[in-house]
């Protein structure tokens, strides 16, 4: 009720703000007039708006809809507690680049500021601002948005427009910043990257960043920044009023920024440099320094360019290498084409050898076959024979001839049985004549049988004769197969032994007088050869170096002559521009000075009286101050002089003076035009120097190159001599170990040819005995068959007598019984049967015997020795042929073995000659640009891996130094140019700040440019540093006198201060405010330090005979410039930190009482809560008067609960504020009329984030706004 009261009471209306399509009406107010005009236009630099877009809201959700707030003429903000009042307020210091985290801290049940404020990504914080005319044009974007990844931390763009909804909305949802970026693109707008709190700080501010980006953000400044000049530290005194506090150390740095830019050395450090630039004393200690740590590194120095010349003579064994192995390829290419000559020469005579074989083959073959053939029929023959009188062995053919002797005798007894059968049938009268006939049957059979057995003697006689005479001719042949086998074995051993003996004399003489191959005399040869062209090689080497050295050192002396040269026109050039520069000021003296003061003068007396008195030395002074008080006066400070006798100056003379500066401007001139011709002539010698330098390295390291390569040669023609040596000495050892096998091969044949006599003999010892056991045999044979015979005529006849006898006693019996005994019949008859089977067994053998008395008639057993002997001989036969034959195929295949192993050996050297050509060639490609020099000095049987492995340890080994050597010089570089000095400027000036920029981009030729280099930091900078000393000593003073302008600058600034803060005091109850800002440098020793540095001067100045070029200044004066920059910087640079050097105190009367604070919680504690506030109001608008000085820029200021001032200290501080161009923001639930009418703008909070905003009734009446009920769209 009592809101709506209020709103009846203003008779206006609070409109909901949700779009902005409508501009708001800035109001008039008196601080318009303080614009600086540009033509028809007002500049000024003010906060428009403060847009918050789908912001964070009370109810910590997002408000989906866009808000504002115009500060411009003030803007009181109403609203119940917890609506966000304060925090969107707390908003304003964030556009000014204050820290989120130093508004309100995180932490004790405060969610962080930035989530809180920017719930979504596509929630957003816009500052529409004004920075010069009002025009759209001049109007800019400050937009806030939370990171993705983090979002507790903001990031800022910048646009190049006011603001346009349709950048943040589109299609009734709102828009990411990608989203923004794509429509601003689209629309033509420009925009800055993405920024950190720190670099928008920097831009919109327009303060100096420390980032890599200055330089871009520096450009962003001048587009985007929100003054003309700089406003450091703006930002803390905006946030200190949000905070309700104020830190006395942001009134230290706004005032050391402040008085460092008064004094033109730039606001942005609080630190007191030397008035003529920064850091002399920092870069002379540093280039003495820097020449201390040169000359230090003279050993380094030392141990570089000894690794360089090792470097050198590496590279010379390198590309030397490269001969070496461009000499192994051209020695392997012919090697593959003799191998391939050899391997067809091989392949041709192996065809040859392969028909010759082939024909020997096949006669071996031919006659092995026709051995075999016959040995094939001897062995049949006598396996028949063999085989036949097993037969009759083993059928036992003699026992069956003895026993068919008996056949006739049975036949003859089963005849007589037959007989005695049928007698003993017949009747008794026939028995007995029958009886006697049967008697005399049996006498006449016994006879004949008697007379056959005897004449079946003479067959075996027969028989015998013959076996015996088979016996004696096998005998006598198979004496003369011995004695053959025996003759043709010693003509074998005599065919061996021949070629053996002549053997055995070709590897004795081998021995005695052993030679080496074709090879390795030829590499003897072309060892010798390298060995000469080396000692040429070598010779013409030293020559060339000793050449070299002389104009080395020829062009040395001459650089160091023109650099003497040099010096004396550098010299000669700053005295003529020293007299130029007099001469000049003297015709020309710049304004301010004593000479300018006089030619001013309308009249010339003073050239003839004060002119020949004033030391010309004062003409050039700026601070005396000269005035001409009286037209004329004889006395000077109450002294007269008689002037007439002294002569007029001739700086006092035009037409002289002018003389003097033509010249000098001619000697100027011509001192210039003679130092760049020395400088021209110094150039040249350089080149010179460095050529001759370059040719004496290159031929120094050819010549250790061919040096160290005198040994390898040495040794390789040792290493061939050496080969040739093992070789004869391997070859007489060769061919010793060939004679003595071959002198025991001929002992073994010797020896068998020896004992062919005694095998003869005890072989045909061994065919006689075998032969008489023959005929033993034959006459044991007949004798048995006779002796049989003999046996069989005795069976015979005692058979006769029994079967007389039986006879008689049948006959007997037969007439005396005069009947037939059947018993004695049956007997007679069993008797016949048996004789019948005797008879028929002995007719089964008789083919049995007639086969065997045909087979001893044929020979029998000597057949049977014969055929056995010419089997065994036949077999011989065979193992001879077939052993032949064997040897022949081991021959062959030995033969075909060597050859393929002749063949594969060349084959596997061929591969291996193709694998060193491959390694080769890699090999050569790994030498890249390095081009080879010298003779090869390897030999042909080198191999590819040996020199590969000798290339790479070359190579490693240049790789090694290589890297010591880039190592040793980045570190000695670094060394150099690790800190700024002259000695850094004159490395770099003359090697180049990086590879790119250098003057060679090898490592090697940085390091030689280098040690170059550093050879002419004496000259060129170690004088440099003792000719500068003098001058450095003398800016000492300068110091002083910056000190005592900062003393006088923060004095001024005080004063500035001071009329500030009486500018803007308007109260009854707070009077006499003052705030003072006081130096203090007595902690410095300053004073002290310099009576020690006018020693120094003293001292530096009496010095006589130091060589510049090689002696430094002592290490005491050192320590003293040292000492004294310590003074004015902790941290070691020629800087003095003002801020600790400065204190603030300050006093107010409150209610007629003097309080004085001398920090910062005494000023906040030194009345009540309200003049407090007024106190601290009063300060921080004094000091942004000074941070802005009279520049147009708007500030808006935030200031909470304004309600706890009374009427009248609130009125006076609103109209002192807008008096000093500063927009109030206020928020309270509640103000009161009087209250509001100070502020052009009037919103009320609600809840969600909406805002209301105040329009007169009158306007709603009009038409022009929706109901008073109703949220307006404006």
């Amino acid at each position: 009720m009592a809101i709506q009261g209020l709103l009846r009471l203003f008779r206006g209306v609070f409109h909901s703000n949700i779009k902005l399509e409508v501009r708001y009406q800035t109001p008039v107010t008196g601080h318009s007039k303080t614009g600086k005009n540009m033509g028809d236009k007002i500049t000024k630099y003010q906060l428009c708006r403060m847009i918050l877009v789908n912001a964070g809201t009370n109810k910590h959700v997002a408000s989906a809809r866009i808000t504002a707030i115009d500060p411009r003429g003030g803007a009181a903000v109403i609203g119940d507690n917890g609506v966000g009042k304060t925090t969107t307020l707390r908003i304003l210091p964030l556009f000014f680049g204050h820290l989120p985290s130093h508004i309100v801290a995180a932490g004790h049940g405060n969610e962080a500021m930035v989530r809180f404020i920017l719930p979504t990504d596509a929630s957003a914080i816009v500052f529409e601002y004004q920075r010069g005319s009002d025009s759209d044009e001049d109007l800019r974007l400050a937009v806030i948005r939370r990171r993705a990844d983090d979002p507790d931390v903001p990031f800022y763009r910048l646009y190049r427009s006011g603001f346009r909804k349709e950048i943040f909305v589109s299609d009734g949802r709102f828009l990411s910043d990608d989203e923004t970026q794509v429509k601003a693109t689209e629309l033509g707008i420009q925009t800055t990257s993405k920024l950190t709190t720190a670099e928008y700080r920097s831009v919109i501010l327009r303060t100096t960043a420390s980032s890599k980006d200055k330089d871009k953000l520096r450009r962003y400044a001048l587009e985007w920044s929100f003054g003309p000049k700089q406003l450091d530290n703006l930002d803390r005194v905006v946030a200190a009023m949000v905070k309700k506090h104020i830190n006395f150390a942001d009134i230290i740095q706004v005032a050391i920024g402040l008085v460092q830019h008064d004094l033109g050395l730039g606001a942005e450090r609080a630190k007191l440099t030397f008035k003529q630039g920064r850091g002399p004393i920092e870069r002379w200690l540093n280039n003495r320094d820097a020449c201390v740590v040169a000359f230090k590194l003279a050993p380094t120095f030392a141990e570089l360019e000894s690794d360089l010349r090792d470097h050198r003579n590496t590279e010379a064994r390198f590309r030397a290498c490269r001969a070496d192995v461009a000499s192994l390829t051209q020695a392997r290419r012919h090697e593959t084409s003799t191998i391939q000559n050899k391997l067809e020469a091989m392949a041709a005579s192996r065809e040859t050898v392969l028909e010759e074989e082939k024909e020997k083959r096949a006669k071996l073959t031919e006659a092995a076959r026709s051995v075999e053939q016959i040995a094939a029929s001897s062995r049949a023959e006598f396996n028949e024979a063999r085989d036949e009188a097993k037969r009759f062995e083993d059928e036992k053919a003699p026992h069956w001839e003895q026993k068919i002797q008996e056949l006739p005798t049975i036949r003859a007894q089963i005849t007589a049985l037959k007989g005695q059968i049928s007698a003993a049938e017949k009747v008794q009268g026939a028995a007995t004549a029958e009886y006697e006939r049967l008697v005399s049957e049996a006498k006449t059979k016994a006879s004949d049988l008697c007379l056959t057995q005897e004449g079946g003697k003479e067959p075996h006689r027969l028989r015998h004769s013959n076996t015996l005479s088979d016996i004696a001719k096998a005998e006598e042949d198979a004496l003369e197969a011995c004695n053959a086998v025996i003759e043709a074995r010693r003509v074998e051993i005599d065919e061996a032994l021949g070629p053996l003996q002549e053997s055995q004399g070709t590897w004795d003489n081998r021995r005695a007088n052993p030679t080496a191959s074709d090879d390795v005399l030829q590499a003897v040869q072309d060892a010798n050869e390298r060995q000469a062209k080396h000692s040429d090689s070598l010779l013409q080497a030293q020559e060339t170096a000793a050449k070299a050295k002389a104009e080395t050192q020829a062009a040395q002396h001459a650089f160091a002559q023109q650099e003497l040269e040099i010096c004396k026109a550098r010299s000669d050039v700053a005295n003529a521009q020293s007299a130029r520069d007099q001469a000049q000021e003297r015709l020309s003296p710049p304004d301010g000075t004593v000479l300018a003061a006089l030619r001013s003068n309308l009249s010339d007396g003073w050239k003839r009286n004060l002119a020949k008195l004033i030391n010309p030395e004062l003409l050039s002074r700026e601070d005396l101050e000269p005035a001409f008080i009286e037209d004329f006066s004889e006395t000077a400070y109450g002294w007269q002089f008689n002037v007439g006798l002294i002569n007029a100056p001739d700086w006092a003379d035009d037409s002289t003076a002018r003389q003097t500066l033509d010249l000098a401007l001619e000697k100027d001139a011509k001192a210039q035009a003679h130092l760049n011709t020395q400088v021209q002539l110094l150039k040249r010698c350089g080149q010179l120097r460095d050529e001759t330098s370059t040719t004496f390295n290159s031929a120094e390291a050819q010549l250790n190159v061919l040096r160290q390569q005198t040994a390898d040669v040495t040794n390789q023609l040792d290493a061939a001599k050496q080969r040739v040596a093992n070789e004869k000495r391997f070859f007489a050892e060769q061919a010793g170990a060939e004679a003595s096998k071959i002198r025991s091969s001929i002992g073994e044949l010797k020896r068998q040819r020896d004992s062919l006599q005694a095998d003869l003999k005890a072989d045909r010892q061994k065919v006689r005995t075998a032969h008489q056991l023959q005929r033993d045999a034959a006459k044991t044979l007949c004798d048995d068959a006779i002796r049989a015979i003999d046996v069989h005529i005795e069976s015979i006849k005692s058979d006769l007598q029994r079967t007389l006898k039986s006879l008689k006693d049948q006959m007997n019996a037969h007439l005396s019984n005069a009947g037939i005994d059947v018993d004695r019949l049956e007997k007679l008859r069993e008797r016949l049967s048996s004789f019948k089977a005797n008879a028929q067994t002995l007719e089964d053998r008789q083919a049995l015997v007639a086969s065997w008395n045909r087979w001893l008639q044929a020979g029998g057993p000597t057949r049977l020795e014969t055929l056995k002997s010419a089997s065994a001989k036949a077999a011989t036969d065979v193992g001879i042929a077939a052993g032949k034959l064997t040897a022949f195929i081991q021959a062959a295949e030995l033969l075909e073995n060597q050859y393929k192993a002749d063949i594969k050996k060349l084959e596997d050297r061929h591969s291996d000659v193709e694998r060193d050509l491959k390694i080769l060639a890699d090999l050569d490609g790994e030498f890249g640009d390095y081009l080879a020099v010298g003779m090869a000095t390897v030999g042909p049987d080198t191999s590819a891996k040996e020199l590969r492995s000798a290339v790479h340890s070359v190579q490693q080994e240049l790789r090694m130094l290589e890297e010591t050597i880039n190592r040793r010089s980045s570190t000695l570089r670094q060394a150099l140019t690790a800190k700024n000095s002259a000695v850094k400027d004159f490395v770099e000036a003359s090697i180049g700040t990086d590879v790119h920029d250098a003057v060679t981009s090898d490592v090697i030729g940085r390091a030689a440019a280098l040690s170059i280099c550093f050879k002419q930091i004496g000259p060129q900078v170690a004088n440099d540093v003792n000719l500068t000393l003098k001058t450095l000593l003398a800016n000492i003073g300068a110091f002083h006198k910056a000190i005592k302008s900062f003393e006088k600058q923060v004095s001024d600034f005080n004063d500035r201060l001071k009329a500030g803060l009486s500018g803007v005091q308007c109260f009854e109850r707070v009077k006499d405010l003052r705030l003072d800002i006081v130096t203090k440098f007595e902690d410095l020793g300053f004073y002290k330090k310099l009576s020690r540095m006018e020693d120094v001067v003293r001292q530096h100045a009496n010095e006589v005979g130091k060589d510049y070029t090689r002696d430094l200044p002592p290490d005491e004066t050192a320590r003293a410039l040292g000492d004294f920059m310590s003074v004015l910087g902790s941290d070691g640079n020629v800087e003095v930190n003002l801020s600790q050097h400065i204190t603030l105190k300050g006093s107010v009367v409150d209610n007629g009482r003097l309080k004085e604070f001398r920090r910062a919680n005494e000023l906040q504690e030194i009345s009540s809560e309200g003049l407090t506030s007024l106190i601290l109001i009063t300060l921080m608008t004094a000091l942004l008067n000074t941070i802005r000085g009279s520049e147009p820029v708007h500030v808006p200021w935030v200031t909470d609960e304004v309600g706890k001032f009374d009427p009248t200290n609130f009125k006076a501080l609103m109209q002192r504020l807008k008096d000093n161009r500063i927009d109030v923001v206020t928020a309270s639930p509640e103000l009161g009329p009087a209250q509001q009418a100070m502020f052009a703008k009037r919103y009320m909070f609600e809840d969600r984030g909406r805002i209301r905003e105040y329009r007169p009734l009158e306007t709603v009446l009009n038409g022009s706004s929706s109901s008073p009920d109703a949220e307006v769209l404006p």
